[in-house]
């Protein structure tokens, strides 16, 4: 190993150890309980998400080949309209969308918002799709 990959590995583990270590108390203070369970029917609850991350906990019951490990979903406003998601292909929906990779079972994830994408106060759904093509929702507000 020269002294240039030594120094770029040294760079990119400092900014991996960085971004690691800025993140870990906001996750480890949250803990699992607080991760939102994702609902077979919306119902009239919501979930407060406080700041610009969503935490919620997606389990995938079905083994998957291929392309399928990514999760579809989707960002509804209260009109309806996507704001945000990624389809049961893998295509972005919105320009601001990113694949959320899953694997079998319990998957804990933190889904990342820009800084006002959403709207403060403002109610939004979420919508996940299976691979069979069931849906649970998640409606929560932004503080």
């Amino acid at each position: 190993m020269n002294i240039l990959q030594s120094i770029s590995c040294t760079h990119l583990q400092y900014y991996f150890l960085l971004f690691l270590f800025s993140y870990l108390p906001l996750i480890s203070s949250c803990g699992y309980e607080n991760f939102v369970h994702l609902a077979d029917q919306p119902d009239g609850g919501y979930y407060v998400m406080k700041g610009d991350i969503l935490f919620f906990r997606y389990y995938q019951e079905y083994s998957f080949t291929g392309n399928a490990q990514s999760l579809a979903y989707r960002i509804l406003d209260r009109q309806g309209n996507t704001i945000r998601g990624v389809d049961t292909n893998g295509n972005l929906l919105t320009p601001d969308s990113n694949e959320i990779g899953v694997s079998l079972g319990d998957n804990f994830i933190a889904l990342y918002f820009q800084p006002n994408n959403l709207i403060e106060g403002q109610y939004y759904m979420m919508e996940i799709t299976s691979i069979k093509g069931e849906k649970q929702y998640c409606r929560f507000r932004r503080e």
